[in-house]
């Protein structure tokens, strides 16, 4: 038989097997556990960009490390076999990343309410169309979130959050407010600036983007999309605390959304499959690069196991025992801080949302600027 058609044999479908068992898997999960019963309350970032990330590894370690064992090379074969490694878990988070924000979007249903008071009788929805609703912007507020981002943090995003709270009519508002109008803003410059230069910067995009909310047209919508757990979400509940002067998680922001409600996932579908399709093929094309192992694929045809495995000894290490038991407790326990942060939804590039980048430009009083 051909080489490169045992390779591909070997390979492929194992590979199409966990792509789609993965695809699958998780979007299960999400959705039932997250979507539907919210008992694994994630930030969305978690699912969409995390998970999908970290995932992949698991069965890549497990099902296609091994078979990436037939493939010879000239030298330097494991780095190499770990290129493919690598074309795999690219391959799948990108299909995964893409699948968890359709799911985001198309899980969605649309409920059509008279007034904003008629959402507190529905069932809980991701998007509404509310015929007639009113904007108290006197009691407008906003919020910014200021971060460095780049490899070597080169460039300084800007973030602004405005909400304003809705109501039924202007002439009876209710004495607290749950639901609130959100609109956000950004702008990224460079962070090699003076401070200086930043905080002028920082000022011009403040003022222009409180000159766009003064002319906003708050009933120019086709519908609402209610954020659930995500970053954009802390930004919009900053710019709420800052005139209710308390942190409430029970409000609601709503975002509005122009365009149709049945074009709301864009073309991630096809994404989907375009992605895999694209890695796919790079990965055929290069299995015609090395050649094959007929004593590593009859030894994997008959189950044996290979004398040494780095993967398994860098496992093994991970148990407390002798002569390593504290090293082992204490990566266990880094690993376990690291899991934690990741589904608490901490940013493990810039924790802490630092604003300490060269310039004094934090925002003082928000509340009624515009």
């Amino acid at each position: 038989m051909n080489a490169y058609a045992v390779k591909m044999r070997h390979i492929m479908p194992v590979f199409l097997y966990v792509t789609i068992g993965s695809l699958i898997g998780l979007c299960m999960i999400r959705y039932i556990f997250a979507i539907q019963t919210e008992v694994l309350d994630f930030k969305q970032e978690v699912w969409e960009i995390w998970i999908p990330i970290v995932f992949p590894w698991i069965p890549i370690t497990i099902w296609l490390r091994p078979r990436f064992r037939i493939l010879i090379f000239r030298k330097e074969s494991d780095r190499k076999q770990f290129l493919f490694q690598m074309l795999t878990w690219i391959t799948m988070a990108a299909s995964m990343v893409i699948s968890q924000m359709y799911l985001t979007t198309a899980s969605g249903t649309l409920q059509d309410a008279s007034y904003i008071e008629e959402l507190d009788s529905m069932d809980r929805s991701r998007y509404y169309r509310i015929r007639s609703f009113e904007t108290l912007t006197s009691y407008g507020s906003y919020d910014a979130d200021i971060h460095a981002s780049g490899k070597h943090n080169e460039y300084l995003n800007f973030h602004l959050y405005f909400v304003c709270p809705i109501v039924r009519d202007t002439v009876r508002p209710p004495e607290e407010f749950k639901y609130w109008y959100g609109v956000s803003f950004k702008k990224q410059i460079s962070n090699r600036l003076s401070a200086d230069e930043k905080e002028l910067e920082y000022n011009s995009f403040t003022k222009e983007c409180i000159q766009k909310m003064n002319a906003f047209q708050f009933h120019d919508v086709s519908y609402f999309e209610r954020l659930p757990n995500n970053e954009d979400r802390d930004g919009y509940l900053g710019a709420v605390a800052n005139i209710t002067k308390r942190e409430d998680n029970n409000v609601v922001i709503l975002e509005p959304k122009q365009g149709s409600f049945e074009n709301r996932n864009g073309n991630k579908l096809t994404w989907i499959f375009g992605s895999y399709l694209i890695g796919t093929t790079v990965i055929l094309l290069l299995l015609l690069w090395p050649r094959l192992s007929k004593v590593e694929l009859e030894r994997q045809w008959r189950g044996k196991k290979p004398q040494k495995d780095e993967v398994v000894d860098m496992l093994k290490f991970l148990i407390p025992k002798h002569p390593h038991f504290v090293t082992s407790v204490i990566l266990d326990l880094n690993i376990l801080v690291f899991i934690v942060m990741i589904l608490a939804g901490v940013h493990i590039i810039f924790p802490e949302r630092l604003r300490a980048f060269g310039m004094g430009c934090q925002p003082e009083n928000r509340n009624n600027r515009r």
